[in-house]
């Protein structure tokens, strides 16, 4: 879809191409095929292209310019290698030090704090009630300055020296527990049904999108499933989910066989098990505030009182890092990142055994990512939750989960401790994955002509 999206605004024969993160949700190895072609069609055709994006890979591959905004202004404009490498602006040094890196396993730092709101950014640097170089001269706005070394830069305090090595902390070991909360065995899942005329004339069914998957989730677990776009992730979350039946299989929660469908399970098994979505607009009712959006499930599986509700969302709220103001404003007034975090909170409302997360860091800046990716670690190590994280990025997985399953084509082509599986993998497919993932994150600056 996303290269059907680039032919047609190609189709006028465009000197400047404007992407708004044109890879947003694809895997390494799609990705890569997106930017090799935009590359192509720059050198074919010579046209321009301002690419707006949150993953630092995509600007390494893409860009040879880049400008880092923070609070509707531009704060530092560097070369592609020279930003990457040195930044001067302690935010893009953050940004920097945020991103989840495949080799060093455990979670990378967030920035503390959060941004303004748009159009709130007061008097002075916008940025400098989270920067731990901020002083006196920082209560006036800096201006937008030449760097000796190129570019420009706003700020009073630049760091002008080279990124140090970040200590990532170790990620969470899974408690030891004997039966596992979720088992899955055998699971298939096609999305094409045998119609009678099909069954007549003997034709054959496509493939499943899902064959023969069994995998197991212990309790306090996270379990990792990667792999290509069309690899079955999301298909594995919805079944279990009971939101697309099986063709075969079982799915069982602690022992006791779950219905295949949603509608036919009781209101224990739907508490037990709870879904934070790939996009927070959609699966947040936007004429809710958050204090009714985290009270429904207080009051469907707790029967909990008004007084009740408002205590545990206060509660929510700050267990979510997120200001007790925030309960009443609705997801429109909500940040990306603010609306993902009110997800979780509704989803840990319900108190389950089990949360479903499918893609749920893939339209996140690396900063506000790092702190969805702690608030999950916590959470589930505090509350002895046990979680399935769906993801198409490795080095988020390896920074998050305890063990990793790797699916290509609808099947568990290797499986074992996220560490090992992303230091040492033994099979060609994860081998193939990790390299995807070592060159999206190489500095390659294009040599381009003077403009």
């Amino acid at each position: 879809m996303q290269r059907v999206a680039i032919a047609m605004a190609l189709a006028c024969g465009p000197k400047l191409l404007l992407l708004d993160e044109p890879t947003t949700g694809l895997d390494v190895t799609t990705q890569a095929g997106i930017l090799d072609l935009l590359d192509e069609l720059r050198r074919e055709t010579g046209m321009a292209m301002v690419c707006v994006s949150h993953d630092i890979g995509v600007l390494a591959r893409l860009t040879a310019r880049v400008a880092v905004m923070y609070g509707g202004r531009i704060v530092e404009d560097r070369l592609t290698a020279d930003l990457l490498t040195r930044p001067a602006h302690p935010y893009a040094r953050a940004l920097m030090a945020s991103v989840p890196r495949i080799e060093s396993p455990g979670l990378p730092p967030s920035i503390h704090g959060s941004p303004p709101p748009p159009g709130e950014t007061g008097q002075g640097c916008a940025f400098a009630t989270r920067c731990s170089r901020a002083h006196a001269a920082c209560e006036e706005e800096p201006a937008l300055s030449p760097l000796k070394e190129g570019g420009r830069i706003a700020c009073h305090a630049p760091d002008h020296g080279p990124l140090a090595p970040t200590e990532m902390p170790d990620p969470m070991v899974a408690q030891e527990a004997g039966a596992p909360v979720i088992a899955v065995r055998g699971l298939v899942v096609q999305y094409r049904r045998a119609s009678l005329l099909s069954r007549l004339t003997r034709r054959s069914l496509p493939d499943p999108v899902v064959a023969g998957i069994s995998l197991t989730l212990a309790k306090g677990e996270i379990l990792g499933l990667v792999g290509e776009s069309g690899s079955g992730k999301s298909t594995i979350l919805r079944a279990i989910a009971g939101l697309w039946p099986p063709s075969a299989g079982s799915i069982t929660l602690d022992g006791t066989n779950l219905p295949a469908r949603v509608t036919e399970r009781d209101r224990t098994a739907l508490r037990r098990l709870q879904v934070v979505f790939q996009n927070p607009d959609a699966s947040l009712n936007p004429r809710h505030t958050v204090r009714e959006i985290l009270a429904q499930p207080l009051r469907l599986y707790f029967n909990a009182g008004p007084t009740e509700v408002e205590t545990r969302a206060r509660r929510l709220i700050a267990d979510v890092r997120l200001d007790p103001a925030h309960l009443g404003r609705r997801p429109a007034q909500l940040s990306g990142g603010e609306r993902q975090r009110v997800a979780l909170a509704r989803a840990f409302a319900a108190e389950p055994d089990v949360i479903l997360c499918d893609e749920v860091t893939s339209a996140l800046d690396v900063s506000v990512q790092a702190s969805v990716l702690a608030l999950i670690h916590d959470l589930c190590h505090a509350r002895g939750t046990s979680c399935l994280f769906v993801a198409h990025d490795l080095a988020v997985v390896a920074a998050l989960c305890d063990r990793v399953a790797v699916l290509h084509r609808g099947r568990i082509v290797e499986e074992g401790p996220a560490r090992t599986v992303c230091s040492t993998p033994e099979h060609p497919y994860t081998r193939s994955l990790i390299e995807a993932v070592h060159r999206a994150s190489d500095v390659r600056v294009h040599h381009f002509g003077e403009s």
